[in-house]
């Protein structure tokens, strides 16, 4: 899951170098020309995504409160948006391109549990009748 927010986002740093808002700084260390996309955000909706997804996969019983998981990312934005670290576009770009990715590795591993539970049902199946 990481591997792919890690990837994308190192790309995006070294193809595009965007300055920083031109706002009061609270982090002194930030680097000023690496404002897109936000690694924070899109680490958070991977982190919390991918634990959302696994909770579901794992106990479904967990799916009623594993979804406020996804409260933390909002959070995360807004952090980061009041230090003045980010524009509201490099975190936008940050939620596009984390959530597609967690829909895909999403997609992959919800696939294999419905193909593997699709493949018990039409072996009980064949058992019983």
């Amino acid at each position: 899951m990481l591997a792919g927010v890690g990837g994308f986002y190192a790309i995006a740093t070294m193809v595009i170098s965007r300055d920083r808002p031109p706002v009061r700084i609270l982090d002194p260390g930030l680097v000023p020309d690496d404002s897109f996309p936000s690694g924070h955000l899109g680490t958070a909706i991977a982190v919390y995504g991918g634990t959302v997804l696994v909770l579901r996969w794992l106990r479904p019983r967990a799916r009623a409160w594993a979804w406020l998981l996804l409260l933390l990312p909002v959070a995360v934005a807004l952090a980061r948006l009041y230090q003045g670290a980010h524009h509201p576009t490099d975190e936008l770009a940050s939620v596009l391109y984390a959530t597609a990715w967690l829909g895909v590795v999403g997609r992959v591993v919800l696939g294999l549990v419905t193909s593997s539970r699709d493949h018990r049902v039409r072996r009980r199946e064949s058992v019983l009748g």
